[in-house]
């Protein structure tokens, strides 16, 4: 789907209301012209995408992307107030330099291993201001590799703590870009492996993994199956392409690794 000046119709006035939930102003009129053009092109700024004033696909996904959430003083946010409480309890860093992303997962508990029911929280700042999303993810490997684990000592489950610079820009599987784990990245891991459909948290702890990246599902998983075998994997295409885009913009603003933290809570609070 291309919407673009000159067309009309339903798919323009979706378009248009979305510019407006995302605080742009236009006419929710049906029709693509100049201001409405003018409206994307901001809005493609706004996200680091090519601006041609076109909406495609990419810039569509974003557009339906409503759930960023921006807090002038994240210190009334009690999420985001446990959240760096957590953090400081492991001594992770917590950036403060414009579009260096804070990466965090939520690992819900108790929780399914076919679900994506857990979270990646991203905070960063941006003038000044903190600017936090939340996107569905899995922290757990999925049924498949658990009852078929690619080792004979099980599959890998990553264990809660703090990670520096154990991600970089890459090809997950030399197919597309994601987070891929850096040279010098070392995560400690369970590895389960009585081959059932439960996940157990407990064991002997490994530090030997290879390949534990954040990449993405399909347009929009609902079972984690065969796409995780340790890795932090995005639910949502649109989801996983917001983070790149952001990604990037750290990358330009000088630091090219990512830290990644690991914290349980119960859908509620931090556990």
């Amino acid at each position: 789907m291309t919407v673009k000046i000159g067309d009309s119709g339903e798919k323009v006035k979706e378009v248009q209301e979305l510019l407006t939930k995302h605080g742009i102003n236009v006419s929710v009129d049906g029709d693509f012209g100049p201001k409405t053009e003018t409206a994307v092109k901001s809005f493609q700024q706004s996200r680091g995408l090519a601006i041609d004033g076109i909406v495609g696909l990419i810039t569509m996904a974003h557009l339906r992307i409503t759930g960023e959430k921006v807090n002038a003083k994240p210190s009334e946010s009690k999420f985001h107030q446990d959240i760096i409480s957590a953090m400081n309890k492991m001594g992770a860093t917590i950036h403060q330099k414009d579009y260096h992303l804070n990466l965090i997962g939520l690992r819900k508990i108790p929780g399914s291993p076919n679900a994506f029911d857990d979270l990646l929280v991203s905070f960063y700042q941006k003038n000044g201001v903190t600017v936090l999303h939340e996107w569905p993810i899995t922290a757990d490997p999925g049924v498949y590799w658990l009852q078929h684990p690619e080792r004979v000592d099980g599959t890998a489950i990553l264990l809660p703590g703090y990670y520096p610079n154990c991600w970089k820009l890459g090809l997950h599987k030399g197919q597309y870009e994601a987070l891929i784990q850096s040279n010098s990245a070392t995560f400690k891991v369970w590895r389960d492996a009585n081959r059932n459909r439960n996940i157990d948290y407990t064991g002997t702890i490994y530090d030997n993994v290879t390949g534990l990246n954040c990449h993405r599902a399909g347009k929009a998983s609902v079972q984690v199956e065969k796409w995780s075998a340790a890795c932090q994997v995005h639910a949502k295409e649109a989801n996983f392409y917001e983070m790149m885009s952001l990604v990037h913009k750290q990358i330009d603003a000088g630091k090219e690794t990512f830290d990644y933290t690991l914290l349980e809570w119960d859908g509620a609070n931090i556990l």
